[in-house]
């Protein structure tokens, strides 16, 4: 306990000291630290040629051709690696590919089921199929638009005859084939 408050006492009067410490200059010093100071110009060096011994020009390619089994391990992971990515990349746009060639081929087909199924929208005669059930729906909507839940019945009408003319195509497909 003793050493802890002499030490304490010993920091306080080197405070005390600091701050009451006055510095004695002279005035050729003074003079210098207030003028600006003159920049000399520096004496160029004379050029030395380098010494070989002291450093080594090293460029990439010596690098290349040091034989360290680390690095030749390195590259050949990275090729591996290059390769698989390589590969792989191939067989994604492969795949993609035969996805494209399996849609379009289904959407033609579908194309092609929905022209022979459908009733056209004229027949051979040039009329259109169903067109009073049409019109009927249509002024059912006109005077119900409020309420178009109501042109249940016309709407129904419509489309059993709509499929009446589909049966009937299929049919004479059927019989012409």
């Amino acid at each position: 306990m003793g050493q802890t408050a002499s030490a304490n006492s010993i920091v306080l009067q080197e405070r005390r000291t600091r701050e009451s410490l006055n510095i004695v200059v002279s005035d050729e010093v003074l003079d210098r630290l207030t003028s600006e100071p003159k920049m000399k110009e520096p004496e160029p060096e004379p050029e030395r040629e380098p010494d070989p011994r002291a450093y080594h020009h090293v460029h990439f390619s010596d690098f290349a051709q040091i034989d360290n089994p680390a690095v030749a391990d390195q590259e050949s992971e990275f090729t591996k690696n290059k390769n698989y990515w390589k590969k792989r990349l191939e067989d994604l746009q492969e795949v993609h590919e035969r996805i494209k060639q399996v849609l379009e081929t289904e959407k033609d087909r579908g194309y092609k089921d929905v022209q022979v199924t459908l009733p056209q929208a004229e027949d051979e005669k040039g009329e259109k199929p169903c067109v009073d059930n049409l019109n009927e729906v249509a002024d059912c909507y006109k005077t119900n638009s409020q309420e178009p839940l109501l042109c249940d019945k016309e709407v129904l009408n419509f489309v059993s005859c709509l499929r009446g003319k589909t049966m009937e195509k299929l049919n004479e497909k059927k019989e012409d084939a």
